[in-house]
Order: C-alpha cells, then sequence, then structure tokens
C-alpha cells in the first residue's frame, strides 16, 4: 500500500484542538474516561497552559455542540476538499476567514440549523436566535456577533495566527513522535483501523492519504471510499492504537424491526436529518415532516427502541443524534450476505 503524509492537515486539526481543550476540557475529559484514557485531564491542562491565554470571546467558534462539532473544525476541516488534501492548510484557511459575509453565513448556519434569516437583517435573525433551542451563552454571543462581525473575524484571525507560531515550535519540539507514528503505520496498522471503526471498503486500498496530530492524541477519523474519485484520508493522533486495543461489546441487530421501521418513509427522513444537522429535537422532527408533536414523539421512540438513535437531555429539551456504532454494526451485518464464497 501506498501511504501519502499531508502534514498540514493534523496541524490545522491541532491548532483547533487548543481552542477545543479551552472551551470544552468536561466533554472531552467525558469522552475518554467512557473510553478507558485516565490521564487526558494532565494532557488537558498541559495544552491549556503552553498555549493560554484564550480570549473568551472566540467560545462561539470552538464550543462544541452536543453532537461534538465545533463550527471550525466542522465547517473548514470535516467539511474540506479531500480530494485535494495539499489545499488543506492554516495559510488557505485564513483567505476564508476573512470573507466575514461568508464567515457570517456559515456561523449563523451552524448554530442555527441551516434557518433562512440573512445574518442582516437583524429581525429575522433575533427570531431564529429566539426561537432555538441554544443555551443562553450562545444566543448572546450570536447576537453579539452580528452587532460587530468584522471584530470578531478580527479577533479570530489575530489569535489563531498567535496560536499557529506556537504550535509550530511545538511541532518542532515532537518531531519524534511523528517519526514514530508513521514508522508504525503499515498495512497491518491500517486494517485494524478499518476493523476498529467497522468500515468495509468496496475494494482494495492501495494508496491513502493520512496525517498525524499531536495534541488530539487518540483521534481516528477517516473520510473518503478509496475509489478513484474519492481518496481516501485517515487522521490519526499519534497514540491513537491506545483506543485500537480497547475493545468493546459489539450492538446486537434485530433484522425484522430494522425492516419495521425503515419501512416508514418519514423515519427515513429523520434520519437524513439528524445526518445534516448532527443533532436534532422534536420540534425539528415536526417542522421537516408537517406532523404533530405525538407523531412525531412516536417515530423518534421506535428509533430510539432499535437504538438507531441515542438521546440525551439538557434542561427540558431532549436531543436526537445517530447511534454510529448502530449503523455500523448494521454495515457488519449485512457484510455477511455479500462476501465471496469462491
Amino acid at each position: 500500500m501506498e501511504f501519502n503524509y499531508y502534514r498540514k492537515i493534523a496541524y490545522l486539526q491541532d491548532l483547533f484542538y487548543i481552542f477545543h481543550a479551552h472551551f470544552n476540557s468536561e466533554s472531552i475529559l467525558e469522552s475518554h474516561t467512557k473510553r478507558g484514557i485516565e490521564d487526558e485531564a494532565e494532557h488537558n491542562v498541559a495544552i491549556n497552559k503552553r498555549f493560554a491565554p484564550i480570549p473568551e470571546e472566540l467560545h462561539i467558534f470552538f464550543t462544541l455542540k452536543s453532537h461534538g462539532r465545533g463550527f471550525m473544525s466542522f465547517v473548514y476541516l470535516s467539511c474540506a476538499d479531500y480530494a485535494s488534501p495539499q489545499s488543506i492548510s492554516f495559510e488557505n484557511l485564513l483567505p476564508k476567514l476573512r470573507d466575514v459575509a461568508d464567515l457570517s453565513r456559515k456561523l449563523f448556519g451552524f448554530w442555527l440549523m441551516g434557518a433562512e434569516s440573512d445574518p442582516l437583517d437583524i429581525k429575522s435573525l433575533s427570531r431564529d436566535i429566539d426561537s432555538s433551542d441554544l443555551d443562553e451563552r450562545v444566543k448572546r454571543e450570536l447576537y453579539s456577533f452580528a452587532a460587530d462581525p468584522e471584530r470578531y473575524a478580527e479577533l479570530l484571525i489575530n489569535t489563531l495566527i498567535e496560536k499557529e507560531k506556537l504550535l509550530s515550535e511545538y511541532y518542532k519540539e515532537c518531531e519524534e513522535r511523528i517519526i514514530s507514528t508513521q514508522a508504525g503505520l503499515d498495512g497491518i496498522a491500517i486494517e485494524e483501523v478499518f476493523e476498529h471503526i467497522r468500515l468495509k471498503p468496496q475494494k482494495a486500498v492501495t494508496s491513502l492519504n493520512y496525517s498525524v496530530s499531536l495534541l488530539n492524541r487518540f483521534l481516528i477519523w477517516v473520510c473518503g471510499t478509496g475509489n478513484d474519485n474519492d481518496p481516501m484520508t485517515v487522521l490519526l493522533g499519534a497514540e491513537y492504537k491506545t483506543i485500537i486495543h480497547k475493545k468493546k461489546a459489539p450492538i446486537e441487530i434485530d433484522l425484522p424491526l430494522l425492516g419495521d421501521i425503515l419501512s416508514e418513509p418519514n423515519r427515513i427522513s429523520i434520519l437524513e436529518l439528524v445526518r445534516e444537522h448532527g443533532e436534532i429535537t422534536l420540534k425539528d422532527v415536526e417542522r421537516h415532516i408537517s406532523c404533530t408533536g405525538s407523531t412525531a414523539h412516536y417515530h423518534v421512540t421506535m428509533m430510539l427502541w432499535a437504538k438507531m438513535l441515542s438521546v440525551r437531555g439538557n434542561g427540558r429539551t431532549l436531543y436526537y443524534r445517530i447511534n454510529d456504532e448502530y449503523f455500523r454494526e448494521v454495515v457488519a451485518v449485512f457484510a455477511r450476505y455479500c462476501e465471496d464464497k469462491n
């Protein structure tokens, strides 16, 4: 297998992680605790100490929504063009952030789940902010951004430039960790990664793009199918093997129940809605499929029962998201029926 290393992709990931470690320390620690990682608190403290201070005004750009996505990482990294990995870099990010109108549209689209209000129309924007289920801090920050987007954009850009210089120094000090991870990356290691995330490529992967993260140590993220027009790119934390070697009990798939649930087109629409936005409420379901509250509750309850969705509470509001593990198991179950018997 041919491995193509792109340093700047994970470098950009690590630049964003500096801010994630500051604004999302509790959720990061909770996530790693569930996976059996015990020293993440010390790691976060070290990051915050080394790269401090972080302006609190940047919270709106980096705090994670309940589905685990932050604005900067989701819009400018997860949705990047991985068919051209050489274009994903800090240098190419800055001109995008200097387009304040585009930054505003993306920011409000991210937080307000694609609301149609124009960022320049304060009246409609206020209506969408007030009717949203966002917490009060985020609402206040959206109002502040709308009042002076140029100031926020300038602060964001200047702070990123400042932290990028510190990150560059950190990378020079830790170059050996990148080299060590690269040395341990071979066909067997990649197969372990695929098995861990229950990914079965449609054909043998002969060429793979990858990048190594130093700060997000346990990162395992794969995009692309490996086809000619859709190259496979893997982002790996320098200590990703720690996660791979921690086993998790698989979810049992009830195929008759799966068929019953997906026989209702509205439930497929709900899955598409969650896939698009990451997390939804019952109100979102009501608006999207034009149904009553009781009908929305019925559909979502069926999907929860099957373990297609997971749920978490925030005050009186429940938020629903796709259960990734469930669908990975579904893929594994159906793969049995298409295995080559020759």
